[in-house]
């Protein structure tokens, strides 16, 4: 299986920390591109939030399709990391939104 990666940042400096964040999404990416060709397809991105428990492909799509900054039908790793960021966005949104309703 996939061993469990952590961080381990030399001192508590900014750039340290970047490499750290760095590194665990270039894991993350990895272990989701499952073919090993460089780029993430929608299947794969799909297969791994499935496994984590995410089912609404409509939102899974959106964020996808916003995040294929080139439209070549791929994610490579500069639009995964904003893909990552919209994935969080709509996190805290959806949390924020469960606040107001009860």
């Amino acid at each position: 299986g996939r061993k469990a990666y952590v961080a381990q940042c030399k001192d508590s400096s900014l750039r340290e920390l970047l490499v750290e964040v760095f590194r665990i999404a270039e894991i993350k990416y990895a272990n989701i591109d499952q073919d090993k060709a460089g780029v993430l397809m929608f299947p794969e991105l799909k297969r791994n939030l499935t496994k984590a428990g995410f089912h609404n492909e409509g939102a899974m799509m959106r964020i996808w399709k916003d995040s294929d900054a080139d439209n070549d039908g791929n994610v490579n790793f500069g639009e995964f990391l904003h893909l990552l960021y919209q994935w969080q966005y709509m996190q805290e949104v959806k949390e924020e939104s469960a606040k107001h309703l009860n």
